[in-house]
């Protein structure tokens, strides 16, 4: 092998794996932001769904209630989304045929389904749970996405 053969593989090779571990150095980086805001978001759905639920209970309104369902139903990451009372009669869902049922807790029938869920307190004494299931397989198509407008 010509020295100049050997020169260009000793000095090209160590560039291309520093090239190689800073692109997936930024590729594992930006993926974890995007986790992280995606989990950010939902948390942030959450928070809302449980003041706005405080609330209606608190003047006896369910209105909110049902209005927020329907803005989180337009969500595409957003499966389900309700709020049950302290005995576990659903007051509000999505799916209105859970309506008035009582049930101790929602499940779905896919494990790609990742629920949130956040007692209310009225005062000191618990009212009831709202809980927001999301679908994993959306946030990882929108993860995918966004790492595709990048690479």
């Amino acid at each position: 092998m010509k020295l100049r053969i050997k020169f260009s593989l000793l000095v090209f090779l160590p560039v291309g794996v520093i090239i190689l571990g800073i692109g997936l150095f930024l590729f594992i980086s930006e993926k974890r932001a995007l986790n992280r805001e995606i989990k950010e978001n939902q948390q942030s759905l959450l928070d809302t769904f449980v003041q706005i639920s405080r609330d209606a209970l608190l003047v006896h309104d369910e209105i909110p209630i049902l209005n927020y369902i329907n803005f989180l139903k337009r969500n595409e990451m957003v499966t389900y989304a309700g709020l049950r009372d302290k005995y576990g009669k659903v007051l509000a869902h999505s799916d209105s045929g859970l309506i008035g049922k009582r049930v101790t807790a929602i499940t779905s029938s896919s494990e790609d389904i990742s629920e949130l869920s956040r007692e209310i307190f009225v005062g000191k004494e618990a009212a009831g749970t709202v809980f927001i299931g999301f679908s994993k397989k959306v946030s990882r198509l929108l993860i995918q996405d966004k790492l595709n407008e990048f690479g």
